[in-house]
């Protein structure tokens, strides 16, 4: 039983560092250099900037009595930008809350093995290892 269990314990610290590894490479990097998880509500902000800015430069366009052609295809192409970025930022934290909820699938799974081991004893938030998973 000592062999399962160091097995098990191995496992386990393997899917941390491998999840420590996927985790960051799915981060996000901030303008003040910290990395976060990505989230919806960025991408959201983005969308509505980028239809505001969309809109609010089309308004201005057509105010103008002589506006270039050019000029005005600005508006359509800051509206899309916009709706674009947002969709790729709310894709981004599908793909983070996806590779988490495995990761944290599998952890609880590897933790319900080692309780269930003679001697072991599973208990507490950390599970056998004693501490936290990693957000």
């Amino acid at each position: 039983m000592a062999d399962a269990h160091s097995e098990l314990e191995a496992d386990l610290a393997q899917l941390e560092r491998a999840w420590a590894e996927r985790r960051e490479r799915l981060m996000i990097r901030r303008a003040d250099g910290t990395l976060a998880a990505p989230g919806f509500a960025g991408g959201v902000l983005v969308a509505l900037a980028g239809v505001a800015g969309g809109f609010l430069w089309l308004l201005m366009m057509s105010a103008l009595p002589r506006m270039p052609h050019a000029l005005a295809l600005i508006g359509p192409l800051i509206l899309t930008g916009g709706i674009g970025a947002a969709v790729g930022m709310t894709s981004q934290a599908r793909v983070y809350r996806r590779a988490r909820a495995e990761y944290e699938r599998e952890r609880a799974q590897l933790e319900r093995q080692l309780a269930a081991l003679p001697g072991g004893s599973g208990g507490g938030p950390g599970g056998e290892l004693g501490r936290q998973p990693p957000t």
